[in-house]
């Protein structure tokens, strides 16, 4: 999640909607400047259906040093430096849980014959998202990067026949997700936040009935030629079929046509 307050409320108002003994984790980024709202609104909240929730907060170093304190001085502390190469021993590890989560069978055996293949793999990838992505060619990777946002919404249409909150959640997710998109230190996950951009909007238009706008069509074609033809797995070009389709058959082909002249569909 991002690093404001208002991610804060959200995730609140979305941890009420949970079942009874949920655990949860969540990931905020840049969370250092809002370590004491994290404590006195999450880590103090008394939620009845959460049993337990884990906050990962990721920070830079000296950011983090800064602004630290409380959460020593409370021990609501764990600190992990993360490295973003991998080492022949973090591969290893990285199979490791794999393996016991069963995703090292859904794609990776695909690519690699055996155990120190795929550590191989690992190593040759270098990099903890595109193992993570790899491992299940994508399915599923995306789904919690999207959906948290819009549940809620899509919730109150199935059960009360209206929109409720889906337009605010989408709202709210749409800005983020453009905010991931578009910041620089995030490069390297571009095809995978594009794809879940995509995702999210087609199924925001399914639960609204809504028609896509040529100023939204326009970004995710201008997002979508941002990233080499070469990254492109067919899990993302199944996206760019769907979209390319779509604006075709809504007068939107105007929106489509550099991503046809680069062959990305």
């Amino acid at each position: 999640m991002g690093d404001n307050i208002c991610d804060i409320q959200l995730f609140l108002e979305y941890l009420k909607t949970l079942p009874q003994e949920s655990k949860v984790a969540v990931l905020f980024e840049g969370a250092s400047f809002y370590y004491n709202q994290l404590y006195y609104k999450l880590i103090l909240c008394s939620l009845f259906n959460i049993k337990q929730i884990v906050i990962i907060t990721a920070e830079n170093i000296k950011d983090h040093v800064a602004k630290r304190a409380m959460l020593i001085s409370k021990n609501y502390l764990l600190e992990y430096q993360i490295y973003e190469t991998i080492s022949p021993k973090r591969a290893e590890l990285i199979y490791q849980k794999l393996s016991s989560k069963n995703w090292d069978g859904r794609y990776l055996t695909k690519l690699c014959n055996d155990e120190d293949d795929i550590v191989r793999y690992i190593r040759k990838l270098n990099d903890i998202i595109d193992v993570l992505y790899s491992a299940s060619y994508g399915k599923g990777f995306e789904n919690h990067y999207a959906d948290i946002l819009m549940e809620r919404g899509i919730s109150d249409y199935t059960s009360k026949k209206s929109i409720g909150y889906a337009p605010y959640y989408f709202d709210e997710g749409q800005k983020e997700m453009r905010s991931i998109i578009e910041n620089t230190s995030f490069s390297r996950a571009l095809r995978y936040s594009i794809h879940a951009y995509i995702d999210m909007y087609f199924k925001y238009l399914d639960v609204s009935n809504g028609t896509m706008p040529e100023n939204e069509a326009s970004y995710i074609q201008n997002v979508i030629v941002k990233v080499p033809g070469s990254e492109f797995d067919g899990y993302m070009k199944d996206i760019i079929n769907k979209f390319v389709i779509y604006c075709d058959f809504h007068g939107l082909s105007a929106y489509c046509e550099e991503i046809k002249v680069l062959n990305y569909c």
